[in-house]
């Protein structure tokens, strides 16, 4: 890869701070750099073809481009068969294993990652997949603030629907009706005849495991809930639970802004426990 560690830093940022408006100073305090710093730092990103800068009358805002998505995808596969080498073959602590990678992530060429690639499939298994989310939901009863992004399935962009809940979700724990709440607002969206469309989420159904589509209740306030019995789980190399998955299809107020299917990816290690009230 072409590009330092530092800068790598800063996709990886604007990579995780994506569902909202990601401006300097939210890169600023994700990466705890000095506003300066950033400055400079995203203005060669752009330059080089890494980021995007769109302007807008209220402010900025910055975006990853093609280019920098292929560098975040090798690095999330980098990452997959370094803890699938480390912790399931050598047996190494996931707490270890992360404390080291963080120290080298993005060192690795793509050839070497592919070798990597070649003994997970051999000898160390897959990513596994189920229903069951064995030890994810075993937290204290409360709620929990949990990322989350809406992308497209096909080749994992964001999708229109990203812009159109607030971050990150609320994940509610009482041990009887476990359950996500994504909670909806007006987005503006460009149509292909360069008309820019204002709505907001009337529709929401998600995927259930026989392959029918439910429709989502609603609380108050344009809350959308989404059970978390119906989610499918990935985990890691040592059957830890790290995203949720559920399909989705969605409709908005504004009937020409266009129906969308997508799929929801939460993030649960980046789950928080809320202050409780």
């Amino acid at each position: 890869m072409n590009i330092t560690k530092s800068q790598l830093n800063y996709l990886m940022a604007i990579n995780h701070l994506e569902g909202e408006k990601v401006s300097q100073s939210k890169i600023c305090s994700y990466l705890g750099v000095k506003g300066s710093s950033a400055s400079i730092a995203l203005k060669k990103l752009c330059e080089t073809g890494y980021v995007e800068k769109a302007e807008y009358d209220f402010g900025c805002e910055y975006k990853l481009t093609e280019n920098s998505r292929k560098i975040i995808n090798l690095i999330e596969k980098e990452r997959l068969e370094f803890f699938s080498l480390f912790c399931k073959k050598l047996s190494i602590s996931y707490e270890l294993c992360e404390k080291e990678y963080n120290k080298i992530c993005g060192m690795f060429g793509e050839e070497f990652i592919e070798k990597l690639a070649e003994i997970r499939k051999n000898d160390c298994g897959s990513v596994t997949e189920g229903t069951e989310p064995d030890s994810l939901f075993r937290l204290e009863k409360g709620a929990y603030e949990l990322p989350f992004k809406v992308i497209h399935e096909d080749d994992g962009s964001p999708s229109m629907g990203n812009k159109g809940f607030i971050h990150p979700a609320r994940l509610i724990i009482d041990g009887k009706n476990d359950r996500v709440l994504l909670k909806a607002k007006e987005i503006y969206y460009k149509s292909k005849k360069s008309q820019v469309l204002k709505g907001k989420l009337s529709e929401l159904y998600y995927a259930g495991f026989e392959g029918e589509w439910v429709k989502a209740k609603v609380e108050s306030d344009s809350i959308w809930v989404i059970p978390t019995e119906k989610m499918h789980y990935k985990k890691d190399r040592l059957n830890k639970p790290v995203f949720a998955v559920i399909k989705i299809k969605a409709a908005a107020t504004n009937k020409n802004m266009p129906k969308s299917a997508a799929e929801i990816t939460f993030n649960l290690e980046g789950l928080k426990a809320m202050p409780q009230a």
